[in-house]
């Protein structure tokens, strides 16, 4: 068994390396940022012959500002960019760039969060969340703060590339996929160029069991030599495509208006010093399979979704289905077993539908 020490406060956040496989990064909840390099470390363990060898990182010679000195600010998350010597480091009033091929590693700031209180009424705004862009080869990061979720570039710093108003509480979780990689089987060539070019960021909370779907991309496709073609292909303007969808995590209650309103009766119900949360099974976390297990694990061969697995507070993992779809539409819920050694979990499969994320 190998263990990673790091001794000098709680860690907050940890990364690979997209570039450097071997590469991982650690940020500490004092700033500090430690570099891992397994290859160097399982050479040492080798030479040793001690299985139970300590990996020790390197820590990175940053300097940050007073607000980190201070402990005013809450450090949330930090990602590899798009050179494998270049970090993006997250805090809850700022986003930095730190360049480590200069001695020194130099630091340049991304975004405050001064420049989303002009778009908000909310009082002592702060940063929440944060995540590279998959597919934007390590430029675009999404950031959500208490009321806004923005969409920026490292070669536009201050300046976010989108800006939705979300509408979500006590936001924990945050991802950004490719339209392309939540549809595992897709037959349907109507809507390909929107899945192919389009991406998607998904925004939440596990507490209130809410997420939401943020859908962007370019502009429609515009004939060859026209002025918005050509503007298009040197500006690689963003636009946000249509409003955000639902994302239900929880498919096993029905959403209809009538148990909505029975919900919330419910819940009013309830004496003050209970919290309906506890009376309800609630999912811990959750992870969204590549499409090619998820078709794997379709057993129809037209579907076109994609699946996720969740952690209930139960302590059952259950796999719900997802598919897009314009009309809705009578489904059906199953129940199977995956076999994973050495024991046996009993999942629930949910088949749901979303609205079709290419518009």
């Amino acid at each position: 068994m190998h263990w990673f020490v790091v001794q000098e406060s709680y860690v907050v956040y940890a990364c690979w390396s997209p570039h450097i496989p071997e590469e991982s990064v650690v940020l500490l909840e004092s700033g500090a940022l430690f570099l891992f390099d397994l290859e160097s470390c399982f050479r040492t363990s080798s030479r040793t012959s001690n299985s139970n060898v300590r990996f020790r990182g390197t820590k990175l010679p940053i300097s940050w500002d007073a607000d980190a000195v201070s402990g005013n600010c809450k450090w949330l998350s930090c990602e590899f960019s798009w050179h494998p010597r270049i970090l993006i480091v997250a805090r809850s009033d700022a986003v930095f760039l730190v360049d480590l091929r200069f001695d020194g590693c130099p630091v340049s700031c991304l975004a405050k969060v001064e420049m989303l209180r002009m778009c908000t009424s909310v009082q002592n705004e702060r940063f929440l969340t944060f995540t590279m862009a998959g597919g934007s080869d390590g430029f675009c990061f999404a950031l959500a703060s208490d009321s806004l979720l923005v969409l920026c570039d490292v070669w536009k710093p201050m300046m976010p590339l989108l800006q939705w108003a979300h509408g979500l509480d006590i936001l924990c979780h945050i991802n950004v996929f490719r339209l392309s990689e939540l549809r595992s089987n897709s037959r349907d060539d109507t809507y390909r160029w929107a899945f192919e070019s389009g991406f998607c960021i998904i925004l939440g909370s596990l507490w209130n069991c809410e997420f939401n779907l943020f859908c962007y991309g370019p502009t429609l496709p515009t004939p060859r030599g026209s002025i918005i073609s050509e503007v298009s292909e040197v500006l690689k303007t963003h636009y946000a495509w249509e409003l955000p969808s639902d994302l239900l995590l929880s498919g096993r209650e029905c959403q209809c208006g009538s148990c909505l309103v029975r919900e919330e009766i419910l819940k009013d119900d309830l004496l003050e010093w209970i919290d309906w949360r506890h009376k309800k099974e609630l999912a811990l976390g959750f992870v969204i399979l590549n499409k090619d297990l998820s078709a794997m694990l379709s057993e129809s061969n037209e579907f076109d979704g994609f699946t996720l697995t969740r952690l209930m507070s139960s302590g059952k993992l259950e796999s719900q289905s997802y598919c897009a779809s314009w009309k809705l539409k009578e489904l059906h819920t199953e129940w199977f077993h995956l076999k994973i050694i050495p024991c046996i979990l009993w999942m629930m499969r949910t088949t749901n539908f979303l609205e079709d994320l290419s518009t």
